[in-house]
């Protein structure tokens, strides 16, 4: 088993077009992840998370408020190794997103799918 404490944190300069300011999407991003990886039985592995991501918007517009959003990232990723070259995966996701500009609108969101991972070592 294994926990896992993550942090990210970037800047994104952007570009907007057309005006009054070009630069109003330009934002910090700061993420606290925290993952438990475990064991079920051999090769099969369960790994929960959450994730917590802040964006305050450093530009805000002529006249408005500043802008800050929450991210909210809950999941499970279940996965199983055939062998040391063959995996599959499930996962699913479910993110609340809330913005304190009322001309932003929150969301909620679920995601799902399944992978295959093959490796081929020269």
């Amino acid at each position: 088993m294994i926990l896992s404490i993550s942090y990210d944190g970037n800047y994104h300069l952007t570009s907007v077009d057309p005006q009054p300011r070009s630069d109003i999407n330009d934002r910090s991003d700061q993420s606290l992840t925290i993952a438990w990886t475990q064991q079920i039985v051999r090769r099969f592995v369960a790994r929960p998370y959450y994730r917590f991501q802040y964006t305050p918007y450093i530009n805000k517009n002529i006249g408005a408020d500043d802008r800050t959003d929450y991210l909210n990232t809950v999941g499970l990723i279940l996965s199983y190794q055939f062998n040391d070259w063959a995996s599959v995966r499930l996962f699913c996701s479910y993110d609340m997103k809330d913005s304190d500009d009322r001309t932003i609108a929150d969301y909620d969101k679920f995601d799902g799918g399944g992978g295959a991972t093959l490796t081929v070592k020269f």
